[in-house]
């Protein structure tokens, strides 16, 4: 993986979970700064938007250098490829990432209909949600399979 692709794609995931924990800090306002908690509400809200918009903001960049590399036939079946939002079980981590979230939505739903029987559970149950959500996305996406196949590509070339 070129180095930038690593850069971007880390930044990505690394933003992703910030944005996923957030929704485990976001209940804890009154345990907090139970003097203020309209304060930790905002930080929460300035964390959850920042979080999301450098995620999604990443994964742009990183799209547009795998689309830098690509060659015309190559970006004819780039352009073909539908998004990593529809497709499931690309690859062994997006296999993991697609189950995890196959299990956590179902669960966030158990949570949401008895909400005094899942307590912070359901904290705990979306935010695994978001982030096995996120990383669906990603791991099913066309830049992360342009980052693995010309991986394959380059180990296969050293080895001949």
């Amino acid at each position: 993986m070129k180095r930038e692709y690593q850069i971007w794609f880390l930044a990505s995931v690394i933003c992703f979970a910030l944005l996923a924990v957030s929704f485990l800090l976001m209940p804890l306002d009154t345990d907090i700064l139970p003097e203020n908690p309209a304060a930790w509400n905002v930080a929460m809200g300035i964390w959850f938007w920042l979080a999301l918009i450098l995620g999604c903001g990443s994964q742009i960049i990183l799209q547009r250098c795998c689309k830098k590399d690509l060659t015309d036939g190559e970006w004819e079946n780039w352009r073909r490829r539908r998004a990593g939002v529809f497709l499931f079980f690309q690859n062994r981590r997006a296999k993991i990432a697609d189950v995890v979230f196959g299990v956590s939505l179902p669960c966030l739903f158990l949570g949401l209909a008895f909400p005094e029987a899942a307590g912070y559970g359901s904290y705990v149950i979306f935010s695994i949600c978001v982030f096995s959500f996120c990383m669906h996305c990603i791991l099913n996406g066309k830049a992360y399979s342009y980052i693995t196949e010309n991986k394959k590509t380059r180990v296969q070339t050293k080895e001949e």
